[in-house]
C-alpha cells in the first residue's frame, strides 16, 4: 500500500465491522491499559480470570516490553534490519 497512512487507516475504520477489526489506541492503553485488555479480550470471545488479566496487564507495560525478546524487534535475528531500539521510551 502506498500513500496516505491515514488514508489506510480511515479505509480500515470504515470496514471495521466487516473486517472484524478491533483498534486499540495507544492513549487509551495509558489511560487504563486494563481496560483496553478486557475490550481485546471480549473482542476476542476470551474470557479471562482477574489473574489472568492482571498478568497481560503486567506483561504488557513498557518496563517488560522493553526487556522482552519477543516484544523488542532489536534483538530479533535480523539484526542489519533492526539497528536500533523499536520501542518508544513510554
Amino acid at each position: 500500500y502506498m500513500g496516505s497512512w491515514f488514508d489506510h487507516v480511515r479505509e480500515y475504520y470504515a470496514a471495521r465491522d466487516q473486517l472484524n477489526i478491533h483498534f486499540v489506541q495507544y492513549e487509551n492503553m495509558l489511560k487504563d491499559l486494563r481496560g483496553e485488555v478486557v475490550k481485546v479480550c471480549a473482542f476476542l470471545g476470551k474470557d479471562l480470570t482477574d489473574e489472568a488479566i492482571d498478568h497481560v496487564v503486567e506483561m504488557s507495560t513498557f518496563k517488560n516490553m522493553k526487556t522482552d525478546t519477543k516484544a523488542n524487534y532489536k534483538d530479533l535475528v535480523e539484526t542489519d534490519r533492526y539497528k536500533k531500539e523499536t520501542m518508544r521510551k513510554g
